[in-house]
């Protein structure tokens, strides 16, 4: 079995639920099992990057993203006081130590880290890696990274703004300097004091995952100059990963990295799918203010149209749809990553790949929520488009996948394509017009509460997964998509999404 690499999975968050501290925590490489919620919600709960998983799928190396879970999902009623009596791995007085703020994010965090760790005194067969030389080609090397400023709080509470942001400073800057950390997300799922979010948690109601403000703060900025000063452990620099941060958090991101100099810094792209649109056509239908959350506006996207179809003999062809919404990156975004030198980690989350909405009527997957200041700020500078126009006829590339379970890596398929032509389109004239092949990856989210895609269940089923895109690629590339592979054989472009684009990054920057 070949070796694999993933950009962004969590390793450790299904067995921290499970407990208050770690001595009560089951080991990482256990494969944690849900009765109830994964039954509702295709998987959620149950391992699918447990040290097990990962060592049978042959994951050799892998950016596990600390993360501290968020007061809102501990409050939850149901969450706290419904689910965690029938999930034995959900602990509900872990969840009550957040929600009631006596385990700080910043504690979390660090007890995550010893957690991690302690899986190499269980079983021998992992470590933690801060430098290329340090790779173990007999183990599983994991490289680390944090998945959200609030992680370095040491209260929920932002009460005190300054205090808060003192102390997140500090933390950021003592952890990076003790630990290599490849990458942090400025932001994650709900609101805080660094930069707007964009809005993903369509499972849970709460206030507190409704986007608010107008992207970057002066605070965001400072924090970008510290990840990008190489003040980290061996005076390397911490990348800033773009995913989850708001659409007008990452375009001010964009031109603050240009007055600064740093466009030639890699941006990170975790874990991510594409909108198929433009910064400037978001087709949309007209915004309204929401009713229910103040200064908040109400957005529905239109269906965002691959160029590319699938049929399951003797069905009739079925169109492939991005999911439009904002949290995806646009085309603009795919050309800024790869002139920085970056890497676009493709997730295998079937709601953010588009898989559940392929044959919806439905324009995008229902409303998503905007600022009052980013919805203005995107209006007034013509980002949105809300006119209803009848998208171009375009000739449609028909995929014929052998069974239903196929579908997902189908919308697979059409994300990373779409990144391809995005940047053939962009370079046609050029010798770099097949570049965007060296800076595509995986970056599953596989444990990050996501429902993967058939076809790729959990980490053991890396090679299964390859073997699905193997046979697209046969299909695709004899047809009209055929100029988007180049001369590269298919098992060389498999390598590369799987494995070896994600090995040379850490070559040149770990």
């Amino acid at each position: 079995m070949s070796q694999h690499f993933d950009l962004h999975t969590h390793t450790s968050l299904k067995t921290m639920l499970g407990g208050t501290d770690n001595s009560k925590r089951k080991s990482c490489w256990t494969i944690v099992n849900s009765k109830f919620l994964d039954g509702l919600s295709g998987g959620i709960i149950g391992s699918q990057s447990s040290l097990r998983q990962m060592r049978e799928g042959n994951v050799k190396i892998a950016v596990t993203a600390l993360y501290s879970l968020e007061q809102a999902f501990a409050k939850n009623w149901l969450l706290k006081k419904v689910i965690t009596k029938i999930e034995k791995d959900l602990s509900k007085k872990y969840l009550e130590s957040i929600a009631d703020d006596r385990l700080s994010p910043y504690r979390n965090l660090t007890d995550e880290l010893a957690h991690i760790g302690n899986a190499s005194k269980d079983i021998n067969e992992v470590k933690v890696v801060r430098s290329n030389e340090e790779l173990d080609a007999t183990k599983i090397n994991l490289i680390l990274a944090t998945e959200g400023l609030h992680c370095f709080q040491n209260s929920y509470s932002l009460a005190n703004p300054q205090q808060v942001l003192n102390d997140i400073k500090k933390n950021f800057t003592e952890f990076i300097q003790s630990n290599r950390v490849l990458y942090t997300g400025l932001t994650h799922l709900t609101r805080g004091l660094i930069c707007t979010h964009t809005y993903a948690m369509k499972m849970l109601k709460d206030k507190e995952f409704i986007p608010q403000g107008e992207g970057l703060t002066m605070a965001a900025k400072e924090m970008i100059d510290i990840c990008y000063s190489g003040s980290g452990f061996g005076n390397k620099r911490t990348f800033v990963d773009i995913k989850h941060m708001g659409i007008v958090s990452r375009m001010q991101l964009y031109t603050y990295r240009s007055q600064k100099g740093y466009t030639n810094i890699p941006i990170v792209a975790s874990h991510i799918a594409v909108t198929g649109r433009s910064f400037n056509n978001i087709k949309i239908q007209k915004p309204k203010a929401s009713a229910k959350y103040a200064d908040t506006v109400e957005v529905t996207h239109r269906r965002s149209y691959s160029s590319i179809s699938f049929t399951i003999d003797p069905s009739p062809a079925e169109d492939i749809d991005f999911n439009p919404w904002s949290l995806n990156i646009y085309d603009e975004e795919i050309i800024h990553i790869i002139e920085s030198g970056g890497i676009m980690g493709l997730i295998l989350d079937a709601r953010v790949l588009g898989a559940p909405y392929t044959v919806s009527e439905d324009p995008g997957e229902g409303i998503e929520y905007f600022s009052k200041e980013s919805c203005d700020y995107l209006r007034a500078n013509n980002h949105f488009n809300e006119k209803l126009v009848n998208e171009p006829e375009q000739e449609s590339i028909i995929l014929e996948i052998s069974k239903k379970e196929a579908i997902g890596v189908a919308h697979l398929f059409a994300n990373l394509m779409h990144i391809i032509k995005t940047c053939y389109d962009k370079y046609s004239e050029s010798d770099k017009k097949l570049k965007a092949w060296d800076h595509v990856c995986i970056g599953s989210d596989s444990d990050g509460l996501i429902a993967t895609i058939h076809g790729y269940l959990d980490a053991s089923d890396f090679e299964i997964l390859k073997g699905e895109l193997s046979d697209l690629f046969d299909s695709a590339r004899e047809g009209a998509l055929k100029k988007y592979f180049g001369t590269l054989p298919n098992d060389i472009l498999l390598s590369k999404l799987f494995y070896s684009n994600g090995a040379k990054f850490l070559e040149k920057h770990l």
